[in-house]
């Protein structure tokens, strides 16, 4: 079959098609005959740079460009690196000639509309395409190659590339798909020097007319990258040179392996990626119990969601307490006195812990109704919580006045009320951003490192220790940083809240933490408007012993997106009205918001991650990080060293969460 490159049906020319199979950059997954000479971290790097390298050389061939990628968890990561003029699909499974297969048949047999008679219908039919797909591992196939192979497939049914290791790094197709492209893919002896003989073998046993490309090298070995580079030094800005974007790969190649070659590496024995209040707690525990332990962080420590957090901490009691949940609440709730003086005599730093007590307000049948049974709740695990009148309300916090007054008929819980109230003596607030500076203190005091900016992409977990690989540096005008660094530990723990995604997937954790946004208002009164925290649902005012007082939070599932909105402190703006107007003349002093990680049924990851050696999450904790800091630190420094632990972990086990779906 010899095909004219001429859709005559349609009088259109056919559809040109390219796409290019591709893994993720992972270190340790990609290159590995390379990474034997430079190093896994050094491979993945090249390996990332070439895929980049095709995707800019390679965006105007083709009608429709395509990466075909695995592994499924990197998808959305890789996509992110992508220019605009590229689309991604996934691999799919079973070994290379199927998955070649797979996207072949997607492509080849896509329907076109076509107008039957001048518009008046349309139909869809099947419209022979030309196709094309290629490897990762040439980077200097360029644009005008790919422009040849699609012309060969004007006039022929197949198109090879041959590859000098006796592969090839490009194979196309025209017309639609058949059995017989599938019997050049079937039981191929792939990843040997008999795969472009054979190729070609079974095009003339099927009577398939063939065209061929100028032989390249694959760059899967250190003696073609060798040579590659050699090639490449051909071509120097001041000699003539046959593609103009050799010369700007010869040099990041070089950067590469500069920056690779010379990677910081270094090691502890418990390293804890995340630099928040769980990282910072967890590390300061394990420092009072004679563990090394290092801390990195992406960014700037305690800099986080840690750092936007309003510091309240709700009434709990650890004796009486039976949910999971609720006796790590009251295990944290017990701690909080103790550590907030430790840390004082420890580092000089006063967190700021007052017993302020806290208003718990409701104004619409499904939040009394709620405050009800939360209310009871508490009662049965002993912790004192009284209703009281709107009188009473006002009288202890004047500036409720005008929303009491609003619902001045309904002083008593009971059918058709609008309004009810209820005292809490044992809510407490700490200053967060004092919390993390004296968790850090209290850190370098007994040795913890910190390394800021510490990227971690990638957790390689192996009998008896854990490598860690990722960027570092602090990044500029000019970019992020691009400097590698490996650490190599005995345990890990992973506290990176929502940051935990760029690891998390291969873990098998993709689905478990959703960010949540919420921002906040921090205001400034001539007077403090309350003596107690104030909270209504999800809402609150936290009068704090500066004179500031903290209105939140919204709660926005907005994927990784920082910052404040006018819509989302129009919503804080709107409650302030209505419950405090006499803050309206209030000072908005600033304004910030946090991501908070959450978890599909509410509960934090705590402990060891299944088939992962070494690796432990703690991670997860939505709107309770601060308060659930303390306990979470006793609870995994008892299981990084072998200690009893005196509660349940089972409901917090890495795992569950793949049990169910997403809660986005």
């Amino acid at each position: 079959m010899t095909v004219t490159g001429k859709n005559t049906e349609f009088d259109t020319p056919w559809p040109t098609r390219l796409g290019v199979m591709a893994k993720y950059w992972s270190a340790g997954a990609v290159k590995t005959r390379l990474a034997a000479a430079i190093g896994s971290a050094n491979a993945a790097a090249l390996h990332r740079l070439f895929c980049l390298h095709l995707a800019d050389q390679l965006g105007q061939s083709g009608e429709s460009r395509w990466f075909v990628v695995s592994p499924p968890e990197r998808l959305a990561a890789f996509r992110q690196e992508l220019p605009d003029t590229w689309e991604t699909c996934l691999q799919s499974d079973g070994d290379l000639g199927h998955r070649m297969m797979t996207w072949f048949r997607s492509q080849m047999q896509v329907s076109q509309r076509h107008d039957d008679d001048g518009g008046s219908t349309a139909t869809s039919r099947r419209v022979p395409n030309r196709c094309i797909l290629i490897g990762a591992d040439c980077p200097t196939l360029d644009a005008g190659t790919i422009q040849l192979a699609f012309e060969h497939l004007a006039t022929h049914d197949v198109v090879l590339g041959p590859a000098r290791d006796g592969g090839y790094y490009l194979i196309g197709f025209s017309g639609q798909w058949s059995p017989r492209y599938e019997s050049l893919m079937q039981e191929m002896p792939w990843s040997s020097d008999q795969v472009f003989d054979e190729t070609v073998k079974r095009v003339r046993a099927a009577e398939l007319s063939l065209a061929l490309l100028p032989t390249m090298e694959d760059i899967d070995t250190i003696t073609e990258l060798q040579n590659l580079q050699t090639q490449l030094s051909k071509h120097a800005p001041n000699t003539p040179a046959p593609n103009a974007s050799l010369h700007p790969l010869l040099q990041k190649i070089d950067d590469v392996m500069t920056t690779t070659n010379h990677e910081p590496r270094f090691q502890s024995d418990v390293t804890i990626v995340g630099g928040g209040v769980i990282g910072l707690a967890i590390a300061w525990e394990l420092a009072q119990r004679s563990v090394e332990v290092t801390v990195l962080d992406a960014g700037r420590l305690g800099r986080g969601t840690s750092w936007a957090g309003a510091g309240i901490l709700p009434p709990a009691r650890l004796d009486t307490a039976s949910d999971p949940i609720d006796r790590l609440r009251g295990l944290s709730h017990q701690l909080f006195p103790r550590w907030a003086e430790k840390l004082r005599q420890q580092t000089g730093i006063d967190i700021q812990l007052l017993r302020c007590g806290g208003w718990y307000l409701a104004d619409t049948p499904g939040e009394i109704g709620a405050m009800v049974g939360m209310t009871q709740y508490w009662h049965d695990l002993g912790i004192e919580c009284d209703r009281r009148s709107l009188a009473e309300l006002v009288k202890c916090e004047p500036n409720l006045a005008s929303w009491a007054a609003n619902h001045s008929g309904a002083s008593n819980i009971g059918a058709g009320e609008s309004a009810a109230a209820w005292w809490v003596p044992d809510e407490y607030q700490i200053r967060t951003p004092d919390y993390t500076r004296a968790l850090v203190a209290a850190c370098r005091s007994l040795g913890v490192q910190f390394r800021e900016f510490h990227r971690v992409d990638d957790v390689l977990s192996a009998s008896g220790s854990v490598e860690l690989l990722g960027t570092c540096g602090e990044p500029t005008k000019a970019g992020p940083a691009t400097s590698r660094f490996r650490c190599d530990s005995h345990r890990v723990i992973l506290c990176g809240g929502v940051g935990l995604g760029r690891i998390a997937g291969q873990l098998r954790l993709s689905q478990s933490i959703v960010p949540v946004r919420g921002q906040v208002l921090q205001l400034k009164s001539e007077h403090p408007p309350f003596r107690s925290v104030i909270n209504l649902g999800n809402r609150y005012f936290v009068p704090r012993v500066d004179g500031l007082t903290l209105v939140g939070s919204n709660e926005e599932e907005v994927g990784l997106q920082h910052g404040t909105t006018p819509a989302g402190l129009a919503q804080l703006r709107d409650f302030i009205r209505k419950f405090a107007p006499a803050l309206d003349d209030a000072v908005e002093f600033r304004a910030w918001s946090g991501l908070r990680p959450m978890t599909f049924d509410g509960f934090p990851m705590i402990g060891p991650v299944p088939d992962q050696p070494g690796v432990f999450v703690a991670a997860g904790h939505y709107r309770s990080g601060i308060h659930l800091s303390p306990g979470t630190a006793v609870v995994m420094a008892d299981l990084i060293t072998g200690c009893q632990n005196s509660l349940d972990l089972d409901a917090f086990r890495i795992g569950k969460q793949q049990q169910q779906p997403s809660p986005v």
